[in-house]
């Protein structure tokens, strides 16, 4: 092997590693936003090197609908906890999930424009709704709001991929929950970061972002 190649088979074996470290395990899975900054910084790193996308999906639980009794504590750990579960269930090895807080998941889909992304999040939005939670003899509804950021249509800047998934978020909640919102993508793209082929493609099929709150 050249050194070329030595080097970047010890750096992916690095991320794989980091990858497993980080892997939501279950319902007793705790923070990871250390994990979660350094899987990001090396996506990014990554997917900057090969001229390649990828996307950060949050997700967060949802509050109950307006009049029914707020969650406890116990039932928020068991719905965080199928939340989870669900996640791991939809990612594959190369992608990265993270536990971010007691209500919010990180996920690092890696390889994949925004357009599979959008559809692989509605996905597990449905599956969310689907899924009931049986905890202390009650069947408690699942319901998420996710938002999605992606690399490099939303932003070239890892910082603001995160500010954007947040800002993606926050209107999907703020519609009342239980959606999926994409970050807007500006037009023209930055000079220097126009993706030829198929991405270029999937990114003109974007479904509209609302620009409501």
């Amino acid at each position: 092997l050249s050194s070329s190649s030595a080097a970047s088979d010890v750096y992916k074996r690095q991320v794989d590693r980091l990858r497993r470290d980080s892997a939501l395990p279950g319902s007793s899975a705790g923070s990871n936003d250390a994990a979660f900054a350094m899987l990001l910084r090396r996506e990014f790193d990554l997917s900057s090197r090969e001229r390649r996308e990828f996307v950060l999906m949050l997700v967060e639980l949802d509050d109950p609908p307006e009049g029914e009794p707020r969650l406890s504590g116990a039932q928020a750990d068991a719905l965080q906890g199928a939340v989870e579960r669900l996640v791991l269930s939809n990612t594959r090895a190369m992608d990265s999930a993270c536990r971010l807080s007691d209500r919010r998941t990180a996920v690092l889909w890696s390889g994949v424009g925004l357009a599979i992304a959008y559809g692989r999040a509605e996905a597990l939005r449905q599956q969310c709704a689907r899924y009931a939670v049986s905890h202390e003899g009650q069947a408690l509804a699942l319901s998420v709001s996710i938002g999605l950021a992606g690399y490099p249509h939303t932003t070239p800047d890892r910082e603001g991929l995160v500010d954007r998934a947040g800002q993606a978020l926050a209107r999907a909640r703020n519609r009342g929950g239980g959606q999926v919102a994409l970050a807007a993508v500006p037009f023209p793209r930055p000079a220097g970061l126009e993706f030829s082929g198929a991405a270029s493609a999937r990114a003109s099929r974007l479904p509209a972002p609302s620009t409501t709150d």
